[in-house]
């Protein structure tokens, strides 16, 4: 007796949840240090190490997700697995992904609750040593992240004069001038 079409498309579904579930279940425990590091370290599993995108779509689904508004490695880890999984896959890893931060702010937000007006002292201390933590991970992240984006002089230029236009004002509508001028820069640079 043969396998009809639904059973086969559930199986396949089941295997490729499975592969999924067995490559990312530990990001939304592990993954500290906000987006620079959560890039680094999309690089390193699904471009280094599975090999599910090559690296100049990584470069790009970088830039789409930088430029447009709201959480960035989110938006590209869903990218990366819409492409290699579908729909089903990247809504899967979404959840996968967002689950366990949702419960741990909800477990500090009653727990939190129940402390009086202040911290314990060993609550500080932990935070702060987390803080220090996680600007050594993003500064090695942003060394990392510049080693393949920057690849000759008048990128490492645009990002050195962007970033430090970008330390010395600070406004919503700067940023995206910014990615505008250096975008033009560039094209006037190339078709010179």
């Amino acid at each position: 007796m043969g396998v009809s079409s639904w059973e086969y498309t559930i199986n396949r579904y089941g295997q490729r949840a499975v592969e999924l579930l067995v490559a990312e279940w530990h990001l939304g425990f592990t993954a500290f240090g906000g987006p620079p590091v959560h890039f680094k370290i999309w690089h390193d599993k699904f471009v280094t190490k599975l090999k599910w995108i090559d690296e100049q779509l990584y470069q790009e689904l970088f830039g789409i997700a930088q430029a447009l508004c709201g959480p960035g490695s989110t938006k590209m880890l869903y990218c990366i697995n819409l492409i290699h999984d579908g729909f089903f896959g990247a809504v899967f890893s979404f959840l996968i992904w967002s689950l366990p931060g949702a419960l741990g702010m909800f477990g500090l937000a009653i727990g939190v609750s129940n402390i009086g007006s202040a911290l314990p002292r060993a609550v500080y201390a932990l935070l702060s040593g987390l803080n220090a933590a996680t600007v050594g991970i993003i500064a090695l992240a942003a060394v990392q992240l510049s080693k393949s984006t920057v690849t000759d002089n008048l990128t490492g230029a645009l990002v050195f004069l962007s970033g430090a236009a970008g330390m010395l004002y600070n406004a919503l509508w700067y940023f995206p001038l910014l990615m505008f001028l250096s975008g033009v820069a560039a094209v006037v640079h190339d078709y010179r």
